[in-house]
């Protein structure tokens, strides 16, 4: 897969996420980035709006129960 393909819009992920049980309850913020296998550190740009200092981009919050 080349990510220099990809182009922007709605992308829509409809199917399971996996939390560990050691999350305790509580609220989250819900950050995606393409990261460096070697640093696990943002290292792509994404064409969306909301990326932070660090190269993450919020994408919401989340209530673990």
């Amino acid at each position: 897969m080349d990510i220099r393909e990809w182009l922007p819009g709605d992308n829509i992920y409809d199917n399971s996420v996996f939390i560990p049980k050691t999350f305790t309850p509580g609220d989250y913020n819900i950050q995606i980035a393409i990261v460096d296998p070697a640093t696990h550190k943002p290292r792509i740009k994404l064409a969306i709006e909301g990326k932070d200092a660090e190269g993450w981009y919020g994408l919401g919050k989340i209530r673990i129960e």
